[in-house]
């Protein structure tokens, strides 16, 4: 009896290792907004706060331009009931080096004593600083080329991260196939930026005599006087659903699960999707769901083998969608056990789980083995 309860008091102890986790980890919390755009002798102040410690926290600043800011403290005892701190930032007269900059501003558990060893526990969170150019600056990026039926629809965005306001954004668009032949072209609408401001300009193009298949639109963004490329591939579908996989092998005698795999071609959602499949004289239906644009998703039926002989059968599978259909015709198998194959997968498949309780069995056998040994020994 009392082997047993050392035996259970060990497995008791391994979950309680492998399974605890702290409730709370330490935490830095500030205002949602920690971005500043750089003015000559600005002044801005963060208020800070530790959370979910009991030990000691050091506090350390970095990045560009670290020199500029200061800490309201850098050490906070683990007994002081006040664990907020702030950062303030104050720029020079002088201009600062133009770009995206960031100060870090972490927070470092002090664990251990002397002699002990431990691990530090740190989190960190930063505040942006933003210099702008001189003249005009435009940061382009292509943010959507995307299609819904017969229409392509194209979005480029730019943030003009200069002091001067520029007067004219626009883009050519030019489409590629996968050839890399070039076979359309259209032209954005146009705007102005204002200094430190972020605009869009649109295009849509008819997509619907193109070819199915995956397309490079390559847009040349013209500001002002100067000009950037940039690029996105974007896929033109068809109203189509494919039918790309299916369950080819059965077990006799039994209830089994008959899965059908679609991809849906079309560039936009199709519902109301369903299959049916016809085989040994039998119809089976499935439930009707949608499919996402360019998704695939499996549709069941469930077939009846109890009084069917193993063999080969034809097999016709049927998917409606809208007002049209998909049609493949093959042959599946109807065999007395499962293949060597799907056994050795079964035995080597094993859940997670499964694996960590054979686990634990075997440490219980190895204890007791270890104690029925000490016993003879004794």
């Amino acid at each position: 009896m009392m082997r047993k309860k050392i035996i259970l008091l060990f497995i008791y102890f391994i979950f309680f290792i492998v399974l605890n986790k702290p409730i709370y980890a330490l935490g830095l919390s500030s205002e949602a907004d920690k971005r500043i755009s750089y003015e000559p002798g600005l002044e801005r102040t963060f208020e800070f706060l530790v959370q979910h410690t009991t030990r000691d926290v050091q506090i350390i600043v970095g990045g560009y331009p670290v020199e500029y800011a200061t800490l309201s403290r850098d050490f906070i005892k683990a007994n002081d009931p006040d664990k907020s701190f702030h950062v303030t930032i104050k720029f020079p007269e002088t201009t600062l080096k133009p770009g995206h900059h960031q100060i870090k501003v972490q927070a470092n558990e002090v664990v251990g004593e002397e002699g002990a060893i431990a691990t530090s526990i740190n989190i960190a969170t930063h505040i942006d600083i933003d210099v702008l150019y001189s003249g005009k600056y435009a940061e382009v990026r292509f943010d959507e080329a995307n299609t819904i039926n017969n229409t392509a629809y194209f979005t480029i965005s730019a943030n003009n991260f200069g002091l001067s306001k520029i007067e004219s954004f626009k883009a050519r668009i030019e489409i590629y196939n996968s050839d890399g032949y070039k076979v359309g072209t259209v032209y954005t609408d146009e705007k102005s930026i204002e200094s430190d401001k972020r605009e869009t300009i649109k295009a849509e193009l008819d997509v619907s005599g193109y070819d199915v298949g995956d397309y490079k639109a390559k847009a040349f963004v013209f500001w002002d006087d100067n000009q950037t490329t940039v690029e996105e591939v974007f896929r033109v579908g068809a109203l189509k659903i494919n039918i790309i996989d299916y369950t080819k092998e059965f077990i006799a005698g039994a209830i089994n699960k008959f899965e059908v795999k679609l991809e849906n071609v079309w560039t936009d959602e199709i519902k109301d999707v369903y299959v049916i499949v016809k085989i040994n004289n039998e119809e089976l239906r499935s439930a009707a769901e949608s499919i996402a644009q360019f998704g695939t998703k499996t549709f069941n039926v469930y077939w009846d083998t109890t009084n069917i002989k193993p063999g080969e059968y034809n097999v016709e599978i049927t998917a409606h969608y809208l007002d049209k259909t998909t049609m493949e015709i093959g042959t599946v198998k109807i065999i007395e056990k499962e293949s060597e194959v799907k056994l050795e997968k079964a035995k080597t498949g094993f859940p997670l789980f499964t694996i960590a309780l054979i686990a634990i069995i075997l440490l219980i056998i190895i204890i007791d083995l270890i104690w029925m040994k000490y016993r003879k020994k004794e």
